[in-house]
């Protein structure tokens, strides 16, 4: 089953901490992504993502020495 709008602004909000993403990119997602799981995986293996991590890590926010 394709994924729906709403699973995109969910997966936005909850994994990358984001805004929906433009009109063009919601297309695109929704055009490219069948599978719900698929597509919440490569969010979670996106560049977007691993940024927000990394910026909430606590080795990120520690004092350097």
């Amino acid at each position: 089953m394709p994924i729906t709008r709403e699973d995109v602004i969910a997966g936005y909000r909850e994994i990358l901490a984001a805004p929906p993403p433009s009109e063009a990119t919601m297309h695109e997602l929704l055009q490219t992504y069948q599978s719900l799981a698929t597509f919440r995986r490569r969010l979670r293996e996106s560049a977007e993502c691993q940024r927000v991590l990394y910026a909430a890590s606590p080795l990120h926010t520690r004092e350097k020495h």
